[in-house]
C-alpha cells in the first residue's frame, strides 16, 4: 500500500490541522513536528510495552514494566523526569503512606526535586566452593557468604539522575572461589558483594573462604574462613576442621557462619530482616551452608536465601535465592569426579553453585 500523504498543496506557512467532532485541535502541524492538544482532556497516551528495537534519537516509549517514560538518548534508555517532586525507575508500587521504588536489575533512579528517602541496598550472595582436582580427596566444600546489606531512613537526596547497581550473585566455579557483585546507588551507598565458600581440594589456599559482605566458610581440612570486609556489612563465615572433610558455613548479615564438627557441617548465618519493600518483612543475605563430606548432616542455608549444602544425593548445593543476597551452599563430595547438580545437569560438574542476586530498595513518604 503507497504512503497516505496529506499536506497543503499552495501557499506558505500552512498546517495541517486535525480536528475533533465538536472543532477543537487536536493535531496542529508546523514547520518541525507537531503538536498535540485536547481542550477538554489535554493528554498524550503511550501504550504500554517494551523498548522498541533500532530506536532513533529522541524516541519515546512508556515502559510496562517501570510505569515510566523513557526517552533514547542515541545510546541508551533514560527515565523522563517531570515537575512537582516526583521520582521514577524501578518497579514502582505504594503501601501506607510511601512510594516504593525496588530494582531487581540495574536501572536508573530519576528525582525532579530533593527528598529524603530510607533505603536498602544488598549485595550478591557468593557462590558456594565447588571441587578442585580429579577427586583424590574428599573434602566438603564451604558455603557462601551472604551478600554485604546496608538500610537506613531519613537519608537526603538531591534532584538528579542516579545509576542504580544490582550486584549479581558469584558465580560457581570448580578452579576458583566465585565472590558476590557489588550493589550501589550511583557510588553514594555501596554494598559489597558476599565471599565465595572455599573449595573442597585439601589445599590450604584454594580452601579457605573469601572476604566479603558476609565472609565465606572454608571447605574441610582447612581452618581459615572469610571475613566481614569492610566490617558493618555482615559477618564472618564458618571455619572447617583441619584434620577433617567438614566444612564451615557461609557468615549473613545478622549471624555468622557456623563451624563444622565432626558429622555436621557448618550452617549457614541468618541473614536480616527489613520491611522497605512491602511494610512486611522480608529476610535478606542468609549465608550458605557447608557440603556434605563424610559428615553426618550438610549445614542448612541461613535465613534469607541461603542455600543448603550439597548432600550425597544432591551433591551440589542449592543456589541462593535470587534478589536476597543470599549465599549458595557448598558442594558435597562423591568421588571420581561423578558429582552431577539435580538441578542444572552434568554440565555442571564439580563447579559451585550460584550465590542470589541482590536487591535495591528506596522507599518515600507521600
Amino acid at each position: 500500500m503507497a504512503n497516505l500523504l496529506i499536506k497543503p498543496t499552495t501557499g506558505s506557512g500552512n498546517k495541517v490541522i486535525i480536528q475533533d467532532q465538536a472543532g477543537g485541535d487536536i493535531i496542529t502541524s508546523s514547520d518541525s513536528g507537531a503538536t498535540i492538544e485536547n481542550a477538554t482532556f489535554p493528554t498524550l497516551k503511550l501504550t504500554p510495552g517494551t523498548a522498541p528495537g533500532s530506536p532513533a534519537e529522541g524516541e519515546l516509549y512508556y515502559d510496562s514494566a517501570s510505569n515510566t517514560v523513557k526517552i533514547y538518548n542515541g545510546s541508551s534508555w533514560e527515565v523522563m523526569s517531570v515537575a512537582g517532586g516526583e521520582a521514577f525507575g524501578g518497579i514502582r508500587t505504594t503501601y501506607s503512606s510511601y512510594v516504593v521504588h525496588t530494582f531487581l536489575t540495574s536501572d536508573q533512579f530519576v528525582l525532579s526535586a530533593n527528598k529524603t528517602i530510607d533505603y536498602l541496598v544488598v549485595a550478591g550472595g557468593g557462590a558456594g566452593g565447588g571441587q578442585v582436582g580429579g577427586g583424590s580427596y574428599s573434602d566438603g566444600s564451604g558455603g557462601g557468604g551472604g551478600g554485604g546489606f546496608k538500610s537506613a531512613t531519613g537519608y537526603s537526596l538531591s534532584a538528579g539522575t542516579y545509576a542504580i547497581t544490582v550486584g549479581a550473585g558469584g558465580t560457581g566455579s570448580n578452579s576458583t572461589q566465585g565472590d558476590g557483585g557489588n550493589s550501589s546507588i550511583a557510588a553514594l551507598i555501596v554494598s559489597t558483594g558476599g565471599g565465595g565458600g572455599g573449595n573442597g581440594s585439601g589445599d590450604s589456599t584454594q580452601g579457605k573462604g573469601n572476604n566479603g559482605g558476609s565472609g565465606g566458610g572454608s571447605a574441610g581440612r582447612t581452618t581459615t574462613y572469610g571475613s566481614a570486609s569492610p566490617v558493618g556489612q555482615g559477618t564472618d563465615g564458618g571455619g572447617g576442621i583441619a584434620s577433617g572433610q567438614t566444612p564451615g558455613g557461609g557468615g549473613g548479615a545478622g549471624g555468622g557462619g557456623l563451624t563444622g564438627v565432626s558429622g555436621q557441617s557448618g550452617n549457614g548465618g541468618g541473614g536480616t530482616a527489613n520491611a522497605f519493600r512491602t511494610g512486611s518483612n522480608i529476610t535478606y543475605a542468609g549465608g550458605g551452608g557447608g557440603g556434605e563430606s563424610y559428615a553426618s548432616n550438610a549445614g542448612h542455608g541461613g535465613a534469607g536465601g541461603g542455600g543448603d549444602g550439597g548432600e550425597s544425593s544432591q551433591n551440589v548445593g542449592i543456589l541462593g535465592t535470587p534478589n536476597t543476597g543470599g549465599g549458595a551452599g557448598g558442594n558435597a563430595y562423591r568421588g571420581g569426579g561423578s558429582q552431577v547438580d539435580a538441578h542444572a545437569g552434568p554440565a555442571h560438574l564439580r563447579r559451585g553453585s550460584n550465590g542470589g542476586s541482590g536487591i535495591v530498595v528506596i522507599r518515600w513518604t507521600i
